[in-house]
Order: structure tokens, then C-alpha cells, then sequence
């Protein structure tokens, strides 16, 4: 076990644990989670499964977070309390498997959790290109990504995986770069709607899913785009659309937000100016560190730590309680300054 590891443990099982929060300036966290699976390597290790889901739940309880519903953690930001930080559940884009595998052990857990839904993802309109990569490689063990003048060969898990990863950060450098990829499904056979009804809720299972007291629905555009890369007036139209339809689909009001991609390549000042005019009581990004009480004033850019598929209690502490966003600190100054 390294050092960072073993300092970690000790502070789990001491009495450390809640001064250091409070020193290091975290009053809670949110965590992000997109799939659970139940076989993680058969869908390229790209969600957790729902034994580990229960794992980090039942050990983050433990270790003294109250886990607590977005209407909750707004009212701890605005009335910061000394003691026990709260932590708030996640799930982007309205995979099926938040019905059918986060709720069961959510449910048994008492563990309340957003799920932030684009219309695309239930009119099947979405272009997920992020899972029509995954169904490609998953299918092939050689391809060919013209647009990126690449040729990958996929053969064992390993290959597939760094594949996935070297297209999806080929895109994430430049969103507008996805629209590349149609040809490459084009060529493939890789029938996007198909995808999407094979991963995605309708609306009846949104409805059934929306019915359970623990969760919460979010807003998350129409259209899953990069904000960053649109129009003000077409940024206002993704996400009040989205508003609109999914109130009108489950009868209530839709208060929360999650930006799409929601990294600084996303989202900004602009958009968070708009949701703010929207009156969205919140938006989430993707940067990852604790919520402060200073987020109060900054709800329209409310901080996430997204959840990987290797991850465990301890580091899971590690991130949410604010070490690690303490610790890289002097990694982010000298970004900044490049």
C-alpha cells in the first residue's frame, strides 16, 4: 500500500476526518455517475457496477456524509453547518440502467439521487455518439476513424478500451469535432436510434422512474451539445425546451440542471448566466472538487466529482473530502498560468 493509501485509511478511521474537512473549506460533495453495468468489461469499463455503487454508498455513509437530495444541498449552501458534509447522487443522460439497476440499491440503500435527462435520449433524436463508438469497437477488432486519420486494432479488451478513449479525447478537445464521426457509423452500419432505444429510457420508464420519492429529475438540454459551441439564444432554447417537455411528461416542475460534457470546453460564464435567467435553482458542472460555502453564491456552476470505474472508498474519500483538490493545487496554479 503506498503512503498516500495508507494516510488516507488512517484518516477514515479517525476522528480527523471532519476538522480536516472543515479546514480544507468543504461543507459537501456532488458525484456524478453516468452507467451502472452488470458486466463493466462487456461495456469497455466505461460505468461501475451495482455491487460497487452499494460499496461507495454504504462506506461514504460510514465515513460521515449525510447523502442528502438536491433541494437539501442547496439549503446546507445557503445555511453552511459545521459537522457532517452532505453528499448528493448524480446520474447524466437517462440510461435505462437508472431504473432498472441504481434504483434497486439506491431504494434499499434510502439513498435519494438526481437523474439529469436530455429529450433527445427519450424521442431516440439523440446523436450519442460517445455510445455508437462504444457499440463499434466493442463489435470490431480493427477500424478505421478517417477523420482522425487513424487505424485502431482492437483485439483484447486493452485495445478496445484505449481506442474508445483516444476517439472520445480526440472529441473532447473540440465538440464540434463529433459531427466527423457520422461517416464513420455511416461505413460501419452503426444505427444511432438503435443505439439509443438499446441504452436509453422512454418515457413511461422516466415516468415509473420519476414516481419513486428518492429521485429527483434534472434538465439536460434537448440535444446533449456542448453549450459553448452554440448561439445564446440557441443555448436558451436547449435548455428551456428540455424544461419544458420533461414537465410536461411527468406533470411536475423540473428545477435542476446538468450541462452537457459540463468541463470548461462546455460551459462557462455565459452559460451560467442563462440558466441563472431560466431560474433553474441549480446547474452542475463536471469540475471536480468538493462544494464550498462559497458556491452560494455560484449555484449555476455547482462543482461534480465524477465517479470512475475503478474506484473504491478510499479514493472515493480521497476526492470527495477535499484532499485531493487540496493536494493538486499547485498543479492547477501552474496550469493556469501556461
Amino acid at each position: 500500500m503506498s503512503f498516500k493509501s495508507s494516510a488516507i485509511s488512517v484518516l477514515r478511521r479517525s476522528g480527523l476526518a471532519v476538522p480536516l474537512r472543515n479546514r480544507l473549506g468543504g461543507i459537501g460533495a456532488i458525484l456524478l455517475v453516468h452507467e451502472i453495468h452488470d458486466d463493466v468489461r462487456a461495456e469497455l469499463t466505461t460505468g461501475c457496477s451495482a455491487a460497487q455503487l452499494a460499496e461507495l454508498v454504504t462506506a461514504l455513509r460510514r465515513d460521515g456524509w449525510d447523502i442528502v437530495d438536491l433541494d437539501e444541498a442547496l439549503r446546507r449552501i445557503a445555511e453552511p453547518m459545521h459537522g457532517r458534509p452532505f453528499l448528493v447522487l448524480t446520474f447524466d443522460d437517462g440510461y435505462r440502467d437508472s431504473l432498472t439497476r441504481a434504483l434497486p440499491v439506491l431504494r434499499r440503500l434510502h439513498a435519494p439521487f438526481t437523474v439529469y435527462v436530455p429529450t433527445g435520449a427519450l424521442t431516440r433524436e439523440l446523436y450519442a455518439w460517445w455510445l455508437g463508438l462504444r457499440v463499434l469497437i466493442r463489435s470490431h477488432d480493427e477500424i478505421v476513424v478517417d477523420c482522425m486519420e487513424r487505424r485502431f486494432s482492437c483485439g483484447d479488451l486493452a485495445g478496445k478500451v484505449a481506442a474508445l478513449n483516444a476517439v472520445s479525447a480526440w472529441v473532447h478537445h473540440d465538440y464540434r469535432r463529433k459531427s466527423a464521426l457520422a461517416p464513420v457509423f455511416a461505413t460501419y452500419r452503426i444505427s444511432l436510434p438503435s443505439v439509443a432505444n438499446e441504452y436509453f429510457m422512454d418515457g413511461e420508464e422516466l415516468r415509473a422512474l420519476a414516481a419513486e420519492p428518492l429521485v429527483t429529475i434534472g434538465a439536460h438540454t434537448t440535444s446533449h451539445a456542448a453549450l459553448s459551441t452554440l448561439e445564446a439564444e440557441q443555448v436558451r432554447r436547449e435548455m428551456a425546451d428540455n424544461r419544458s417537455f420533461l414537465e410536461q411528461l411527468l406533470e411536475r416542475d423540473v428545477d435542476h440542471f446538468a450541462y452537457p460534457y459540463g468541463d470548461e470546453r462546455a460551459c462557462g460564464a455565459r452559460e451560467a448566466a442563462i440558466a441563472r435567467e431560466l431560474a433553474f435553482a441549480s446547474a452542475a458542472t463536471v469540475e471536480a472538487s468538493p462544494v464550498s460555502a462559497e458556491h452560494f453564491t455560484q449555484m449555476h456552476s455547482l462543482p461534480r466529482i465524477g465517479v470512475r470505474p475503478n474506484e473504491t472508498p478510499a479514493t472515493l474519500y480521497y476526492r470527495a473530502s477535499g484532499l485531493s483538490w487540496a493536494m493538486n493545487a499547485h498543479k492547477r496554479r501552474r496550469s493556469n498560468r501556461a
